[in-house]
């Protein structure tokens, strides 16, 4: 087969035109395929482990990566300083756009990786790169102690967190798809966002105890690096439990098969650019809900909306909490109705609800603000569920994981990532704090547009 990798499979050795079992006793190639196809029929309780084993690291790769955008005025005032507040606010906004900049290298890397050595080996890298880059952070010294060191070396750091982020995306939404039921996949693939979510929350619970327990002035001074260097120890667990879990059965029947992919990012652009940046329009979406929820809100409600640090916290708490709730019964909707029609709807009220959400956040009322995250939650909580079983279903399974990764990461470099700098760019340049309400309307119509050209997955074996 053209462009396939040939290697001698897992379950057994090659010996001319028979292969020999793990007992010495010669076995016929098809009696491989069948052996190894017979673990594709997934039950329940089978995936239950490996699932459960894959979100725990998951929500600690997304709890570093999300810490530091809850902490980006601390760190905009320890790394870039300046007299304007919103010139400091930007460029740590920047910086955080920046890791967006390497996440396609990270999905070019990871990508193909998971492609070729399996999900699981793929997912253990990811997660030592992640959680080691996080820990340097907390120990990084800052700009009044080391000058324009600091800020370089947060940069190289953020870079690295984000050429880890490339590869988590598509690798780990893969190994859940690969592993759920067939008929359950919306459901299952669902626990994915559902995990980042935890650990995101977690993040911010972190982030919220400090400042509540240190205040202000505590956490500018040294408490801020207290969530970044729990990243360490953290890390090891995620790696630990990555290492105990098989591999995806449908990784593993390629692999008996000979069917790996000698050159899947080829293949890849090759055959399915066009499903690539229908992926990348779909995700890009979630990705702008989730850095709107999890980057800029904190900062606006805080700084803008003037109701406090510990306040701005609990309230993207509430819409992460709201998300949580509404995520595994939405993937098990998509389940029942298809993923199109859930995606569609949840476009839709992204582009109908973002301006009264955005309305009632400026006002500055808790209560208000409360009800508008809550509904926000909701929102985003519906769409990071149906889209993430969606994208897998897109490709098969031998350039699955290049696809995805490449396909969603180039599209949250370029729309997702800016979201926080675009936000706080729009508001000090139109003086309107409902500005960025506009930027998430134009990217929901573009997932919009891809998602109606799109066939539905969800009734298709995912090998097809």
């Amino acid at each position: 087969m053209a462009g396939v990798r040939k290697e001698a499979p897992t379950v057994a050795t090659t010996n001319r035109d028979a292969h020999v079992a793990a007992d010495g006793k010669p076995i016929s190639p098809g009696a491989v395929s069948e052996s190894a196809e017979a673990g594709v029929k997934k039950d329940i309780h089978a995936a239950k482990r490996p699932i459960v084993a894959a979100c725990i690291g998951n929500g600690i790769e997304w709890m570093d990566y999300a810490m530091y955008g809850y902490l980006a005025p601390v760190l905009g005032a320890s790394f870039f300083p300046s007299e304007d507040a919103t010139t400091q606010l930007l460029t740590a906004f920047a910086t955080f756009a920046l890791a967006f900049v390497i996440r396609p290298f990270g999905g070019l890397l990871f990508g193909p990786m998971g492609d070729r050595i399996g999900r699981k080996k793929t997912l253990a890298v990811i997660i030592i790169l992640m959680s080691g880059a996080t820990f340097l952070i907390g120990c990084l010294p800052t700009y009044a102690a080391i000058g324009v060191a600091a800020p370089v070396l947060l940069i190289l750091l953020r870079l690295l967190q984000g050429l880890s982020a490339g590869g988590e995306t598509g690798t780990a939404y893969t190994f859940l798809a690969e592993y759920a039921p067939e008929k359950r996949r919306g459901f299952f693939t669902s626990f994915g966002n559902v995990s980042a979510f935890i650990g995101a929350l977690l993040g911010s619970s972190l982030v919220t105890v400090g400042f509540f327990a240190l205040g202000d002035a505590g956490m500018e001074s040294w408490g801020w690096r207290i969530p970044f260097m729990i990243a360490g120890p953290l890390g090891l667990v995620g790696l630990y439990l990555r290492l105990r879990i098989q591999d995806t059965p449908e990784f593993q029947v390629i692999e008996a098969k000979r069917e790996l992919e000698k050159a899947p990012v080829r293949a890849a652009v090759r055959t399915h650019w066009k499903g690539m940046i229908r992926c990348g329009l779909v995700g890009a979406l979630h990705g702008v809900g989730f850095y709107t929820v999890l980057t800029y809100l904190p900062s606006f409600l805080s700084d803008i909306a003037t109701i406090g640090s510990v306040a701005a916290f609990i309230g993207s708490s509430v819409a992460l909490i709201a998300a949580i709730i509404v995520l595994p019964l939405a993937g098990q909707l998509s389940d029942r109705i298809g993923r199109r029609p859930l995606i569609i709807a949840t476009c839709c009220a992204y582009i109908v609800l973002s301006f009264p959400i955005f309305y009632m956040l400026s006002t500055g009322n808790l209560i208000i603000s409360l009800a508008a995250l809550a509904l926000l939650g909701v929102i985003f909580g519906s769409y990071a569920s149906a889209p993430f079983a969606f994208m897998a279903e897109m490709f098969p399974t031998n350039v699955r994981v290049s696809c995805y990764s490449l396909g969603y990461n180039v599209f949250a470099a370029l729309l997702s990532g800016p979201t926080a700098f675009i936000a706080v760019y729009l508001v000090d340049k139109t003086g309107s704090d409902t500005s960025p309400a506009f930027y998430v309307m134009f990217v929901a119509v573009l997932a919009l547009v891809s998602t109606l050209l799109s066939r539905e997955t969800a009734d298709k074996p995912l090998s097809q």
